[in-house]
């Protein structure tokens, strides 16, 4: 964005935020996966990252639960770690709430 416009006028680039993994979050994590996860949405490279640091300071291994991604570059962040998520159609949170809806339910038909 700041190259391509750059050239014409004057662009500022603000950090407006910044993603941390917090502390006492490795330890939450243990509990969470010690039950019964279905599922993980992923909604950012930034989360794939944060979960994925999470999960090795814990000294815990990525659970065999399916992955969701909200977009290609969220996606591309998973695959680096050789997982493969199932990808919301549009980059957007309830395209992403859909996504995981009709897996799951796939996988787990109401009887």
């Amino acid at each position: 964005l700041e190259n391509e416009l750059g050239s014409i006028c004057h662009v500022d680039m603000p950090v407006v935020y910044n993603t941390v993994v917090g502390e006492e979050s490795a330890d939450h994590l243990k509990e969470v996966l010690e039950g019964d996860v279905n599922g993980i949405t992923f909604t950012s490279a930034s989360t794939v990252k944060n979960f994925n640091a999470l999960i090795e300071k814990a000294g815990l291994k990525w659970p065999a639960s399916k992955c969701f991604s909200i977009g290609p570059k969220t996606s591309q962040e998973l695959n680096k770690l050789g997982i493969e998520p199932v990808e919301s159609e549009h980059a957007t949170i309830d395209s992403l709430v859909t996504c995981v809806k009709e897996n799951l339910e796939d996988e787990n038909p109401a009887k």
